[in-house]
């Protein structure tokens, strides 16, 4: 989602320069419909009203996520807790 939010902010800034990211594929994809597409070398956004990003909460369902030795605290670590806030250090 931040992938695709920041792609609609760029296009609609006559000062953009370079869009740095990665390709959404697989079962996020899958999870995640809408998102930016890369095509003949450039990235699409999605025409759909608002960011154009569905979330197929069912299949979401099947992937929990679960803490794990390389996964801790969802790959934040100990720098942010579960919800994304940054923990002062």
């Amino acid at each position: 989602m931040g992938h695709t939010a920041q792609l609609h902010l760029e296009l609609a800034s006559q000062n953009f320069g370079i869009h740095e990211g990665g390709l959404i594929s697989g079962v996020t994809a899958e999870i995640f419909t809408g998102c930016a597409a890369y095509k003949d070398g450039y990235l699409w956004a999605s025409e759909s009203p608002g960011w154009g990003v569905e979330v197929n909460e069912q299949l979401a369902a099947k992937y929990p996520f679960r803490d794990g030795p390389d996964h801790l605290n969802g790959g934040w670590g100990e720098i942010r807790l579960y919800d994304g806030t940054i923990i002062k250090q």
